[in-house]
Formats: structure tokens, C-alpha cells, sequence
């Protein structure tokens, strides 16, 4: 009975998940109306049909799956993290990544000279927009490559500690004790490059 219930609970889900995914394509500033008429009919205005195309194929469809995948990916490592400490309420800040990931981060901008890039394209000078990076998303994916390295190394730390996953309260002491000092190094790594704070708080936000 808990097998059959399972397996209409996935069915259902999958089912959910195409049909928000479908809906993601379809909804945006341009209107379902606008794009489905120049898509079904692409002979009638090639310019609109093109127009929908990208919108459809190059911006909405990329960014939905984008989307899902960061969704599926961060409820994995949560069930994970909940299986491995055996509490539903396990977060990322248990192993200390999240606070390795923010040091990296803060390492990244203080290095950068603030990371003014990875908020806009431009920055005033002088009253003249002048390109602060040649490349924005090179930046990002600097950023997210920092944090990622710094979230592996604080799991790393956390693991030496506790010195394996055998003991779980250990191994909750040692990750709470690493994302303390990390977080605290974050705080003074942006102490010593305030220029940083207010990128620092867009990625942590969700630029």
C-alpha cells in the first residue's frame, strides 16, 4: 500500500512539475496570446514569429529549466542533509557551507575591488557610464565558482573535526563551530573592503 502510494505521489509530482514548467514558458510580460498566434501560424508574420521564437527558445524556456534544475538540486541536498543528520530541520548552515560559500564570496569581491560588475554594467564617473567589467557574467561565474570552493572547503574542515559522519552530534558541533569562524572571517574580510558590502549583499540576496 506505501509502494502504490508512493508511486502515484512521484507521478503526480512529475506531472506537477511539467505542467509548471510548460506554464513558466508560456506566462511573462510578453502575453500567451502574443507569442501562441505567430508560433501556430509562423507564416503569416515571419518578424513576429521570429520575435516569439527568441523569447520562447532563447529567454523563457532557458531560464524555466535553469529554474528547475536549481530547484531539484537544492531539494536534493536538503533531503540529504535531513537523511544524514536525521532531522527535518537541517539546513545548509549545519555543515558550515553556507558560511564557507560567503567567505568565498567576500574573498572574490575584496579581491575584484568590490565586484561593482556583478551589479550593473556601468558605473558613474565623472557623470560619463564607464564599464567597470568587460564581461558581467564571466564575474558571476567567478563568484559562484568562490563560493562553491569556499562552500567545499568548509565542509572539508567540518568533516576533519568531526573526523568522519559516524558520530552525528560530533559532527553538528564541529559544522557549527566552522560556520561561526567563517562567518565571522566573512565579517572582517568586508570589515577590511567595505566597498564590497553592498555587491556582498546582492549575492546573498539573489542578484
Amino acid at each position: 500500500m506505501n509502494a502504490r502510494r508512493a508511486s502515484w505521489l512521484v507521478a503526480a509530482l512529475l506531472v506537477a512539475a511539467v505542467g509548471l514548467t510548460a506554464l513558466g514558458v508560456c506566462v511573462g510580460s510578453a502575453g500567451f496570446e502574443n507569442l501562441i498566434g505567430p508560433l501556430l501560424n509562423p507564416d503569416a508574420d515571419p518578424s513576429a514569429t521570429a520575435m516569439a521564437q527568441q523569447i520562447v527558445w532563447e529567454i523563457r524556456l532557458p531560464r524555466t529549466l535553469g529554474a528547475w534544475g536549481a530547484g531539484a538540486l537544492l531539494g536534493l541536498a536538503g533531503a540529504v542533509a535531513q537523511g544524514l543528520f536525521r532531522n527535518p530541520l537541517a539546513d545548509p548552515f549545519l555543515l558550515g557551507s553556507a558560511s564557507g560559500a560567503s567567505l568565498g564570496v567576500a574573498l572574490a569581491l575584496a579581491a575584484m575591488g568590490g565586484g561593482a560588475g556583478m551589479l550593473g554594467t556601468s558605473m558613474m564617473n565623472s557623470g560619463v557610464a564607464v564599464s567597470v567589467f568587460s564581461s558581467s557574467a564571466w564575474v558571476r561565474l567567478g563568484l559562484t565558482g568562490a563560493a562553491f570552493g569556499g562552500a567545499v572547503a568548509a565542509v572539508l574542515i567540518t568533516l576533519v573535526l568531526s573526523r568522519g559522519v559516524q558520530h552525528t552530534l560530533r559532527l553538528l558541533l564541529a559544522g557549527v563551530v566552522v560556520g561561526v569562524v567563517l562567518g565571522a572571517l566573512t565579517h572582517l574580510v568586508l570589515l577590511f573592503s567595505p566597498e564590497s558590502l553592498q555587491a556582498m549583499q546582492a549575492f546573498m540576496l539573489g542578484s
